[in-house]
């Protein structure tokens, strides 16, 4: 076996979490991939909404 050498789990999972707590910033991301998820069958993440990001300038269908 190899060792994951992709970094820290406990760090990465703190900078998922914030980025998820951080509306503006899960919009964005959302927004960025918004065609992959309609393309390949992903559910959007739930803080994805027309009522979270439409104040940040963001719209999804």
């Amino acid at each position: 076996m190899e060792e994951n050498s992709s970094g820290d789990s406990d760090l990465k999972q703190q900078y998922f979490n914030a980025i998820f707590a951080h509306i503006p910033t899960i919009c964005s991301v959302c927004k960025v991939y918004a065609q992959d998820f309609v393309c390949l069958g992903y559910d959007f993440p739930e803080q994805c909404n027309n009522e979270n990001c439409k104040p940040f300038g963001i719209q999804f269908p």
